[in-house]
């Protein structure tokens, strides 16, 4: 580490004593021989010294200037290519017909008795385009679906049929928390390495993500964070967190800070700040990640 500093300094002294020794070193050369012929005066030293200070301004007015252009291409070129997510919420809407629900009930008692044969493996091949984080009492799940209860819960607005013990089916309120969501690269080239997290708001945390994925331009990508746990075991500070890189190997990364929380009112709600302020991550905070 000293050796640069050294250098360095002793090209400082080089440069120093070069321009201080060179107009003594040529007005001695005058006194060789029939004394003193010509001599240097006041005139002639601040023409030379004028003259090496004009040279130097030109020359760090040409590397600035090289400088700057350099990198106004750069910030061009990086432009050109540059990913940026955008976040948008989905309008939720649910209409609760009660009769309908009663005709689904006896139809799914028709059907239960029906033993249709259910394959012992069943294998699929699909694109990574859904992910569901799954609040829980015991921390975050990632899904890349719901299961059938949950989906149940969501497509029928919390209003579920149980069984009761003596045999009696009962419709039943269940609270849940959901807050669906479309990811759209509206950026000027691919995501590369995308990952996805969503975590809960804590200094020192050290953050889940999903496995990555490429995001191309104009791509979209279903984020839903859903939850059944008790409001107390949900509520606070979360972050929707994304970290990529563009072609050229330049990182940056995205968070969407989300609240779970209850108003003056005493009114549970859910929200997301759509800003998503684009930061250029370093090496350090990149690998802290990783």
């Amino acid at each position: 580490m000293k050796k640069p500093w050294i250098k360095w300094c002793l090209l400082g002294l080089l440069v120093v004593a070069a321009l201080v020794g060179v107009p003594i070193l040529i007005n001695e050369c005058y006194k060789i021989g029939a004394g003193y012929i010509t001599i240097w005066n006041a005139d002639d030293v601040l023409a030379y010294y004028g003259a090496i200070v004009a040279s130097v301004g030109a020359a760090v007015g040409v590397f600035v200037s090289i400088k700057a252009a350099n990198k106004n291409y750069q910030d061009d070129v990086r432009a050109r290519v540059l990913p940026f997510i955008a976040v948008t919420p989905f309008e939720r809407r649910a209409t609760v017909n009660l009769m309908a629900l009663l005709q689904e009930q006896a139809e799914r008692n028709a059907l239960s008795s029906d033993n249709a044969e259910v394959p012992a493996v069943q294998y699929e091949e699909y694109k990574l385009n859904r992910i569901y984080f799954i609040i829980t009492e015991a921390g975050i799940e990632v899904k890349y679906k719901l299961d059938k209860h949950q989906q149940s819960i969501l497509e029928h607005a919390g209003n579920m049929w149980v069984s009761m013990a003596s045999g009696v089916n009962a419709l039943q309120r269940t609270d849940y928390f959901s807050l669906p969501l479309e990811i759209e690269n509206v950026g000027n080239g691919t995501a590369v390495n995308l990952r996805v997290g969503f975590n809960r708001k804590k200094v020192g945390n050290k953050h889940r993500f999903v496995r990555p994925i490429m995001l191309k331009q104009g791509q979209t990508l279903y984020i839903h964070i859903f939850s059944t746990a008790d409001f107390d075991a949900v509520s606070g500070e979360y972050v929707l967190e994304f970290y990529y890189e563009d072609i050229y190997g330049s990182r940056y990364s995205q968070e969407f800070p989300v609240y779970f929380g209850k108003n003056q009112n005493g009114q549970e709600y859910q929200s997301i700040d759509l800003v998503g302020k684009q930061i250029q991550v370093t090496e350090e905070k990149a690998n802290a990640n990783a």
